[in-house]
């Protein structure tokens, strides 16, 4: 490894002889990282590291580093071997340019002890290790050496940590995230939440379901209640408001006050796939689109309409039928996709189903 390095090393110093490219200063000896404190405790391997002398490393603050701030890491040396390891020396080196997610991914699941490490930031005295324990040192590395001053890309870089001890060698690798001097432009975030009820067998909600689920402790209501007064957008299932206005005169007082809640409701709304289709179910199962209502006729009750009329064909002149009014009768509900998910265009027709709008409410 040391044979690779200086090959690397004399290349590197013919090219900047000619000019060809410029490195960073190596580490400042006036500089030399420091050992804040030292700590030994019985050792506690994992598993594959049993019987073995290893390295560990570790950035401190979450491995966030900025600009003209130290680099401070904890390197612990654990001996789980039958003899002492005398004193040695812990390299601690670097990638100073930004390193994909891919190479990052790779560098950190690497467990062997060879190859290029990275340029050196510094070095710092390991004591002896006793057998069967661990010595913990944190060690701090001033700017000057980490060198990432001249670096204006934020994202992490890969550094390592090179410990020899007489014939004993060990390499631990992690990585730090440099975090320099520029200004970020703010993310958005938008929130939402549905309002949903479990499914039913016929797409509708029965009248004691809705009134159980618009009480004072209801599902729906809690669901509202979460909502109002909060920076949230709603989703709203258009088979409950369906359900509502098939009930007619017949749907619970509870649940009208929940609907006339809901229109009233200042946060953006928008409808939800009828029942709360799964839509990544349906994409998977090879839908062209989400399945809408063909038709809601069959739900229709005459008896929650009084007094409403539909229109029914009678005779003309020239033998056409034309539609006209006929009191008693159900009237016609229209399922086409309307844009207003809580009905607000449409209270006075208790026989239009609104399945949804997309906008403020």
């Amino acid at each position: 490894m040391h044979i690779l390095r200086s090959t690397l090393a004399a290349a590197a110093t013919a090219l900047v002889a000619i000019g060809l490219v410029a490195t960073p200063a190596g580490p400042d000896p006036a500089h030399a990282a420091t050992v804040d404190r030292t700590t030994t405790r019985t050792a506690a391997p994992a598993a594959a590291d049993q019987g073995r002398t290893t390295v560990s490393i570790a950035p401190a603050g979450r491995g966030i580093v900025r600009r003209d701030e130290d680099l401070q890491v904890t390197v612990t040396v654990t001996n789980d071997t039958d003899t002492e390891v005398p004193a040695g020396s812990v390299e601690l080196d670097i990638f100073r340019s930004e390193s994909t997610r891919d190479v990052l991914s790779d560098w950190l699941a690497d467990t062997s002890t060879t190859g290029y490490l990275g340029a050196p930031m510094d070095t710092a005295d390991v004591p002896a290790v006793p057998a069967h324990r661990s010595v913990t040192q944190t060690v701090t590395i001033v700017p000057g050496n980490v060198a990432l001053g001249g670096y204006s890309s934020f994202g992490a870089r890969r550094i390592a940590a090179e410990y020899t001890a007489g014939d004993t060698s060990a390499v631990a690798r992690s990585a730090i995230t440099w975090y320099p001097d520029f200004e970020q432009t703010p993310v958005g975030v938008s929130v939402a939440m549905p309002i949903t009820l479990p499914a039913t067998a016929d797409g509708v909600v029965g009248a004691d379901a809705l009134a159980a689920a618009t009480s004072v402790d209801g599902t729906l209501t809690q669901q509202l209640d979460a909502a109002v007064d909060h920076n949230v957008a709603v989703g709203v299932d258009p088979r409950i408001i369906a359900s509502i206005r098939l009930l007619g005169e017949n749907a619970p007082s509870s649940a009208r006050s929940w609907l006339d809640r809901l229109e009233g409701l200042r946060n953006e709304t928008f409808a939800l796939p009828y029942a709360d289709a799964d839509v990544t179910g349906l994409r998977q199962a090879g839908a062209d689109g989400i399945p809408g209502v063909v038709s809601l006729d069959q739900a229709v009750e005459a008896e929650n309409f009084p007094g409403a009329s539909t229109p029914t064909p009678t005779p003309t002149a020239s033998g056409t039928a034309t539609p006209t009014a006929s009191a008693g009768a159900a009237p016609r509900r229209d399922t086409g996709h309307d844009p207003d998910p809580v009905g607000r265009r449409h209270r006075g027709h208790p026989g239009r189903y609104d399945a949804g709008r997309h906008g403020s409410g």
